[in-house]
């Protein structure tokens, strides 16, 4: 038995939460650590690191600046969100599984704009503001997301807990599964609003 999440004392098939608890986390801090080094220190790494050659030492901070590579808003913008989602489909969905998997999304979210805003400032020319009206076919996906894990979470709690089938309720599989589908229902529709 695992004391690495003591929360899961609550499920009858604890192994099963636990196990999903930790690939979860090994998931998220994974995405983390890779995302910071392939953002962050290898492009830092590249240009502080390695001696750049003499021509560049004559030219002026405008020159540098012109020669960066031009930040691409559809695919780096469409990057970032992907990222963005991705986490978020990590948090919402399986919250029942890792309940302090907000929190690691919290501190990578502190950092992941300063890590966005270095990598614009120094590594990418100067992109041009463009006007948009919101966030697009994003917000679609992020309502997909929502609904499944409405599903997902109400499914874990309803049928790999053990209080609904504990001394004050004893209820069958069958209640079980009607509070199951009301709840998803119930929180579904308040979603969609």
């Amino acid at each position: 038995r695992s004391t690495l999440f003591p929360y899961t004392t609550l499920f009858r098939s604890s192994a099963c939460i636990d196990l999903a608890a930790k690939q979860l986390a090994t998931l998220i801090g994974t995405n983390i650590i890779v995302a910071q080094i392939s953002q962050v220190f290898l492009p830092w790494y590249g240009k502080e690191c390695c001696t750049p050659p003499p021509e560049e030492a004559l030219k002026c901070q405008l020159q540098k600046e012109f020669e960066l590579e031009e930040y691409d808003t559809l695919i780096g913008l469409n990057e970032d969100y992907l990222t963005q989602i991705i986490q978020y489909g990590y948090v919402v969905v399986f919250a029942g599984a890792l309940p302090f998997s907000p929190f690691i999304a919290f501190v990578n979210n502190f950092f992941e704009p300063k890590n966005d805003a270095y990598t614009l400032s120094v590594f990418c020319y100067r992109p041009v503001a463009e006007f948009a009206d919101g966030i697009g076919a994003w917000g679609g996906i992020l309502k997909g997301m929502s609904v499944l894990a409405i599903i997902s979470n109400t499914a874990l709690v309803c049928f790999t807990s053990t209080f609904l089938q504990a001394v004050p309720y004893e209820m069958s599989i069958h209640h079980t599964f009607l509070i199951f589908m009301g709840t998803q229902y119930i929180l579904g529709f308040l979603v969609m609003i």
